[in-house]
């Protein structure tokens, strides 16, 4: 946790390790969204009763969609785009950084809709939980 707070910026050799890291970091969090994805498609999806629902649809457009902003906000930070190819125009606004933290906000709140969305599917259904 305290790892990012490190002053790491001050030695060439330390700052490209901590960016390293860094980037693992990310790219581990885009691929946790793996397991639900992959639990939900081996477990859960034979066992359902009435087959591909509803609330199927509403979880995998949900993890579709958080994990195209996840990508494309890690594309955003990896690349440098825009700065990279215009040096010197995106220092303050629109930088890499700042459209990454648009999209892992945004990510975090398709997520955070979908499953409300998901949540009132259920209740307005009276969905049972049926042991497997």
């Amino acid at each position: 946790m305290l790892f990012p707070f490190i002053p790491v910026h001050r030695n060439e050799k330390w700052s490209r390790i901590f960016r390293l890291v860094r980037t693992s970091l990310f790219i581990c969090i885009v691929l946790s969204a793996v397991v639900p994805i992959f639990h939900w498609l081996v477990f859960l999806l034979p066992s359902h009763k009435a087959g591909f629902g509803p609330e199927n649809w509403i979880f995998l457009c949900g993890m579709l969609l958080m994990l195209g902003l996840y990508t494309v906000g890690l594309f955003f930070w990896l690349s440098r785009i825009p700065e990279r190819l215009f040096p010197g125009y995106f220092d303050i606004w629109f930088s890499s950084h700042q459209i990454w933290h648009v999209l892992i906000v945004a990510a975090a709140c398709v997520w955070y809709a979908f499953m409300i969305r998901l949540y009132r599917w259920k209740v307005s259904n009276q969905y049972k939980c049926y042991s497997v």
